[in-house]
């Protein structure tokens, strides 16, 4: 089982989870079992970000057990409290040359200031 789960991989999956077309029960079953796989034992090595984002998750799911309308909006109202994210734990700058690379964060605007990196407006 794994023991540390990231904010953007539970952002991942949990947009998955909501972009769904097809059959919604079995999409949220597949999310529930991935979320618990996921998040076993992962206070022991993901930062405090990704505890709460998923303790707020399994919050929501267990509170809108039976009102699916509700659950998925109160999904989106957890995704949107926590945005894309950059954490030393969870990003990978690559430089080379002139150029800085972000690995494991497609499309996040961000700017290189002096040695730190700032959200882009």
């Amino acid at each position: 089982m794994a023991d540390m789960i990231t904010v953007s991989e539970i952002r991942e999956h949990l947009v998955d989870l909501l972009a769904s077309e097809d059959d919604k029960e079995k999409a949220l079953s597949l999310f529930e079992d991935w979320l618990v796989q996921a998040s076993w034992n992962m206070h022991q090595k993901s930062v405090l970000e990704a505890q709460q984002f998923v303790a707020e998750i399994e919050l929501v799911l267990a509170e809108n057990e039976s009102d699916h309308e509700m659950l998925w909006k109160r999904l989106i109202e957890v995704l949107r409290a926590h945005p894309f994210s950059v954490s030393d734990k969870e990003a990978q700058v690559v430089r080379s040359g002139s150029s800085t690379t972000f690995k494991n964060h497609p499309g996040w605007p961000a700017l290189i200031v002096g040695n730190s990196l700032a959200k882009a407006s």
